[in-house]
């Protein structure tokens, strides 16, 4: 069956152990074709201290969902004027997986 995609522990760790020697401290596992593909599907394994900048997505209905594996990670939400309107956690005994809107 080709067109069932599917993410293994192995994977992941290969994607982890690429992550540790990478510049920006993260990999990429890219479930879509493209990054113009609505929504994007793909899994980041980041490391400890990771940063990933904000961001808005320009594309008209892109959402995104985060969810988590392992770690802690801490999300934060801004308005255009650049506040703090949310911090999540993703942890283990907190939040699992959070959508942001377009």
């Amino acid at each position: 069956m080709d067109s069932i995609k599917k993410i293994t522990f192995d994977d992941v760790s290969s994607a982890c152990s690429i992550a540790k020697s990478s510049t920006k401290a993260r990999s990429a596992i890219l479930i879509n074709k493209t990054f113009e593909e609505v929504p994007q599907r793909f899994v980041n394994c980041l490391t400890k201290f990771t940063y990933v900048r904000p961001h808005k997505h320009t594309m008209p209905d892109q959402w995104e969902l985060m969810s988590w594996l392992s770690g802690e990670i801490v999300s934060l939400g801004f308005n255009q004027s650049g506040d703090v309107l949310d911090k999540l956690y993703l942890a283990e005994f907190d939040s699992r997986m959070i959508e942001f809107p377009p």
